[in-house]
């Protein structure tokens, strides 16, 4: 099975069409493209080996969220919406090399039981259905992350209760809220 990436040394925002590389997951070769694959190609291929349903892998460096994870803050839910759509906490693994076989096992064992993992000193990596799932559940880590460090400016967040994230992802509206994103 063929999946897409993102080419090496280019910003998300310098990508065109023509820059993206086929790779095959079976042999991690290149199937199409004139551009060297993403530095974390074992990475993306370790997780969609590991997970059938997953069709988008966001990797990204999100500032705020890489200075609370290096702090050794845990990003939990601190509004419904996170809740919703990513559970009470995102795990967080420690630094391991980027763009190594190591990293590639640690981040895939974390993502076969969620959706998304903290990389400690480096980054966030994001799984989906969709890019537009994979970029909602991206930018919720990072806005919760700033919402922690304006909280803690303050005092301490607060953080919402395994009852409160029970009941919030039991909502008949937020399940339908969820199919949207689900449905793109």
């Amino acid at each position: 099975m063929d999946r897409c990436i993102s080419p090496s040394g280019l910003s998300f925002t310098e990508i065109s069409p023509e820059d993206i590389v086929g790779i095959d997951i079976k042999s991690k070769t290149i199937v199409f493209g004139n551009k060297k694959p993403s530095s974390e190609t074992a990475m993306h291929v370790d997780i969609y080996r590991a997970r059938d349903d997953v069709n988008v892998i966001l990797h990204t460096h999100p500032p705020t969220t890489i200075g609370i994870i290096g702090a050794g803050a845990e990003i939990k839910a601190l509004f419904p919406d996170f809740a919703v759509y990513l559970g009470s906490c995102i795990p967080v693994i420690e630094y391991t090399t980027p763009c190594t076989e190591e990293l590639a096992i640690e981040v895939s064992k974390i993502l076969k039981n969620t959706d998304a993992v903290a990389l400690k000193k480096h980054g966030l990596t994001v799984v989906a259905g969709n890019f537009k799932e994979a970029w909602v559940k991206t930018v919720l880590i990072e806005e919760t992350c700033k919402m922690m460090v304006a909280a803690r400016a303050f005092g301490k967040e607060a953080i919402l209760t395994d009852e409160e994230v029970y009941r919030v992802n039991n909502l008949e509206i937020e399940k339908y809220r969820k199919s949207l994103l689900k449905d793109n």
